[in-house]
């Protein structure tokens, strides 16, 4: 996947990882990589490519999911 040309890198911005932080609080969760791709995901509108929906889920529940 990394050498997909149309990857393109996601950083971790202040006001992302605040944001990430309160959906960790909220969900009583610790996953930060899951919590960014929610976070992502969100200000993006795209759905999450996912083998673990449940994580993701709990996180954000209007994200689409699409199970792998």
């Amino acid at each position: 996947m990394l050498r997909n040309p149309g990857l393109v890198e996601a950083p971790l911005h202040r006001a992302d990882a605040k944001r990430v932080g309160e959906l960790l609080r909220d969900s009583g969760t610790s996953d930060v990589v899951d919590a960014h791709v929610a976070v992502l995901a969100g200000h993006l509108r795209v759905p999450v490519i996912t083998s673990d929906p449940a994580d993701v889920s709990r996180l954000n529940t209007a994200i689409e999911l699409i199970r792998i």
